[in-house]
């Protein structure tokens, strides 16, 4: 699991204030010498005076024989 959060901001530059956010967890069942099967998912968007912009979540699914 982990998270980055960041600020654009016009005082260094950004033509808009906005928070950049990306986080995402893993997850695993099984173990190395049988199947295993993992799970991910990961969310990246940005945060305007507007509202959210450009949100994207992601999720898949991996199964290992």
């Amino acid at each position: 699991m982990g998270a980055r959060l960041g600020y654009a901001s016009t005082a260094f530059g950004s033509d808009r204030n906005a928070w950049i956010i990306d986080a995402g967890a893993q997850t695993g069942f099984g173990s190395s010498k049988q199947s295993s099967l993992i799970l991910s998912s990961n969310l990246e968007a940005r945060v305007e005076d507007e509202g959210i912009q450009n949100m994207t979540l992601d999720a898949a699914a991996r199964y290992y024989l």
